[in-house]
């Protein structure tokens, strides 16, 4: 079982228009029904984001599943098939936002109409995605992965006014792996593309793990390393594993 979970808050000093969080868990099933070499995963995930200081607010819960089938006696190569259907509910809330109708001589009047026709003050959906990923071992401790994931199948309608705007699909695709240097070091590395309409980002970057205690079966490793969004940031990154635990 992994659990996961992530809290951000941007530019807090400006009344606080980006708050995401996000909880998430997943664990195999069917292991003793199942081909040995195979994995069969169920998830869960769950999100809470607000911006315009709590103008707007999406709330995300969304159920995944995916089948990794091993395409050698050995295991060593896999293909994995994974869906998730998504429910996603939008709210505006009307007394945090400020309209060019509003603003007076002394200030925005929040009591004052604000000239917009708003049909909808919540928008709610089903959404689809789909992704697919291979992955191979290479010798003992070194491996690879390539995959592509598929967002928006349906391109679901989302309109505050009644419109018929929806969606557009986004793609992805990654690709990265761990790389043995010698029994105490490994290079892990990775890569993303995404595109959705006119926008679109790329990653690349790596950390480089030391193994610590000499127990490759119960390893504490050190990472260190660092990822850059093309044109855009650094993120630098460090960390320590050791027993069932990664905090970075």
């Amino acid at each position: 079982v992994r659990v996961a979970a992530n809290y951000r808050n941007q530019w807090p000093q400006i009344s606080s228009p980006f708050v995401t969080g996000t909880v998430s868990a997943d664990f195999g099933i069917l292991k003793n029904v199942i081909n040995p070499n195979d994995v069969f995963g169920v998830g869960v995930l769950a999100l809470y984001d607000q911006s315009a200081g709590g103008g707007l607010k999406t709330t995300y819960a969304a159920v995944s599943t995916a089948y990794h089938k091993s395409l050698d006696v050995d295991g060593l190569q896999t293909l994995g098939l994974g869906v998730q259907v998504a429910y996603v509910q939008d709210r505006l809330d009307f007394t945090k936002l400020q309209f060019e109708d509003q603003l007076t001589s002394q200030g925005f009047d929040i009591g004052r109409a604000s000239g917009e026709n708003f049909t909808n003050s919540g928008v709610s959906y089903l959404d689809y995605n789909v992704g697919l990923l291979y992955n191979a071992s290479i010798g003992e401790n070194s491996n690879f992965y390539l995959g592509g994931s598929f967002y928006h199948v349906t391109h679901p309608t989302k309109s505050f006014l009644g419109g018929t705007s929806s969606l557009s699909s986004r793609y992805t695709v990654h690709t990265g792996g761990s790389f043995e240097i010698n029994k105490t070091t490994n290079i892990y590395a990775s890569g993303l593309y995404m595109q959705q309409a006119g926008a679109s980002e790329k990653d690349i970057g790596a950390a480089v793990g030391f193994l610590l205690n000499g127990i490759p079966e119960s390893p504490t490793t050190f990472y260190i390393g660092s990822w850059y969004r093309l044109g855009d940031a650094i993120n630098p990154y460090v960390g320590i594993e050791f027993n069932s635990w990664q905090i970075g």
